[in-house]
This record gives structure tokens, C-alpha cells and sequence, in this order.
């Protein structure tokens, strides 16, 4: 096994998953937690993936095992109290104002619609590899992307108006 291709893969990878995988939790640590499980699938496969396509099989994994969590629910792990040692919405820098407003938009909507607008514009993949990605059909993707616009646009107007300085 060629453990430094694996090694060159994962940190030319990991920002990108890292990003993706916040933009469908919205949650750091999960996001975290996920590319880590990904990352150990990858691993496992290593020697069938290094010469195809070893970053969407871990988006896949990034979005199963969000899915797996998704459904699974309360009785899985969870903190057992907030400590409040973490940055607040009203402690971020001006440089992550807009990070943050992306994710409160993103969590008006299912995970099914987060993780096509994720792959569609973060990762700028076509309506058919998002399909086959998702495991659904081309059709779906478009009616879910559409859907998930629709939704942003109906909260933004629910947004109240910013004052002009």
C-alpha cells in the first residue's frame, strides 16, 4: 500500500471535506468526526480507490454517515451540558459574519437539499454526479435544488430589513 499517496490525498483533501461536511451539519466537531470516519473508509479501500476517485468516495461517506446520524437521533452520543468556552454568534470576527449567516440560511433546510447545494456550489459538481453521489436520480437533484432555493429565498425575506449606514 502506498501510505504517502494516502498521505498527500488526505491533505489535499481535507479542507475541502472539512468545509463540506460543516456545511451539512453545521457543526464543526460533527463535521470533523465524519471526515475522520471517511477518512478510515478511504483508508480501507485504499488500494481500489488510489487511482479513481478516493475524494468523492468520502463525500459519500461524509454524507451517509450524516444521514446514519441524522436518523439514528437522540440516543446516540451527545454533550452532556454546554461549558460555554466556545465562540458566540456576537463574539466572531467580522471575517466570519458571513460564514455564519451560510450556515443559520442552511439549517432551514432538509439534508437532502444541504448536501445538494453544498456539492452543486461548493464543489461545483454537475446535476448527474450529485445524483449519483446521492443515489438518486438527476431529476431529484434539480427539484431539490430548486426547492432549497426556493426555501433560502423565503427566509431571506422573512430576514428583518438592515438598517443603511
Amino acid at each position: 500500500m502506498a501510505v504517502g499517496e494516502f498521505r498527500d490525498f488526505v491533505i489535499g483533501s481535507q479542507t475541502r471535506l472539512i468545509k463540506f461536511a460543516e456545511l451539512l451539519t453545521r457543526d464543526l466537531g460533527h463535521a470533523e468526526d465524519l471526515v475522520q470516519h471517511a477518512y478510515a473508509k478511504v483508508f480501507a479501500s485504499w488500494p481500489k480507490l488510489r487511482t479513481g476517485h478516493p475524494e468523492a468516495y468520502a463525500r459519500r461517506c461524509i454524507v451517509n454517515g450524516h444521514r446514519d446520524r441524522w436518523r439514528r437521533g437522540a440516543w446516540r452520543e451527545s454533550p452532556a451540558e454546554e461549558s460555554g468556552d466556545y465562540a458566540t454568534c456576537e463574539s466572531l470576527p467580522e471575517e466570519n459574519a458571513e460564514r455564519d449567516a451560510v450556515l443559520r440560511a442552511l439549517g432551514c433546510l432538509t439534508q437532502r437539499e444541504r448536501a445538494a447545494v453544498a456539492l452543486k456550489y461548493y464543489y461545483d459538481l454537475s446535476t448527474d454526479e450529485i445524483a449519483l453521489e446521492l443515489g438518486v436520480t438527476a431529476a431529484t437533484v434539480r427539484t431539490t435544488v430548486f426547492r432549497a432555493f426556493a426555501k433560502l429565498r423565503e427566509d431571506q425575506h422573512l430576514a428583518p430589513e438592515r438598517k443603511k449606514s
